[in-house]
């Protein structure tokens, strides 16, 4: 077999001809004839294939079969022999683990999953890695494989991935895609593990394939929990999506022009004991600062 890291852009398998040479099957292809692991005259009647596909801008791990034989057993496998694990971090804080176990069923036209008593069974694990008052990061386990399956279940209870154009809320988007240039759904598929496997491929047990994050993905994770530093900055940048700064911030907006400009403009509405606390530092920092103190002076 081959266990591949497929990047955020890419699809799994072409879709329509302008697709050709452009995906991963396609690399993987010409990975394997150029490490002549593949020859095409020897197998006449089979072509290397995947036995996973991740959404385009789903990054992670994909299993593919060098030979016939190799994409048999993997086909025969049951579902609880691979346990395969993502992470994603969505809007909100989520305090414990849980399961969701909903029916999806597939709108092929809007190519869009939902919960749906006529749906397929669906059954999605989820686990709290980290999280703050804004978003958390989670492990997901899935125990099916249906389209779109983590997206829609997570978005059904509110819990909307950052970065999802489909499922998520476009005011998280905008903020991810404006501060951290996230522009697709935070989702990776990250550890695949094989388990209970009988016959050809049973030297795979208890094998675990593990596929690191791109650098985007990885900074976002570093600041939900910002180091001193940076904690001042992360609490600004939140406080966009709110629309309301909280008030342990207001000292770091008076330090920063570009913020105080934009209170001042009324881009950012303040509670009555923000705008006291911002004014009594304010008071302060303008005894140093003439320029502030015209502007009280003119409210």
């Amino acid at each position: 077999i081959i266990v591949m890291n497929k990047p955020k852009n890419l699809l799994s398998h072409a879709s329509s001809k302008e697709d050709y040479g452009n995906n991963l099957v396609d690399f993987m292809i010409g990975y394997l004839l150029e490490k002549g692991d593949y020859n095409p005259r020897a197998e006449k009647t089979f072509v290397p294939a995947i036995i996973n596909r991740l959404d385009r801008n789903t990054s992670g791990l994909v299993i593919g079969a060098k030979n016939s034989k190799a994409l048999r057993e993997l086909n025969r496998l049951k579902e609880n022999s691979i346990e395969k694990y993502y992470k994603t971090i969505v809007s909100g804080k989520v305090k414990k683990n849980f399961v969701i176990n909903e029916k999806l069923e597939k709108d092929e036209e809007k190519n869009k999953s939902t919960i749906s008593k006529n749906g397929k069974d669906s059954i999605t694990e989820i686990y709290v890695e980290k999280n703050n008052d804004e978003f958390s990061l989670l492990k997901i386990k899935l125990i099916t494989g249906r389209t779109h399956q983590i997206r829609s279940h997570l978005s059904s209870k509110g819990f909307y991935i950052i970065g999802d154009i489909k499922y998520g809320n476009a005011k998280v988007n905008k903020f991810f895609r404006d501060n951290f240039n996230l522009r697709s759904q935070f989702l990776h598929a990250e550890t695949i593990i094989f388990k209970n496997i009988v016959g050809d491929l049973s030297y795979l047990n208890n094998k675990e394939f593990f596929a690191p994050m791109d650098e985007v993905y990885k900074n976002i994770i570093l600041q939900l929990n910002p180091n001193d530093k940076d904690r001042d900055k992360m609490d600004y940048l939140y406080s966009q999506i709110r629309g309301t700064p909280p008030p342990d911030i207001c000292e770091f907006m008076i330090e920063n022009d570009e913020v105080f400009n934009a209170i001042r403009k009324n881009k950012y509405k303040l509670t009555r004991t923000q705008t006291g606390q911002l004014n009594k530092l304010l008071e302060s920092f303008a005894e140093e600062n003439f320029v502030y103190m015209e502007e009280i002076d003119n409210g």
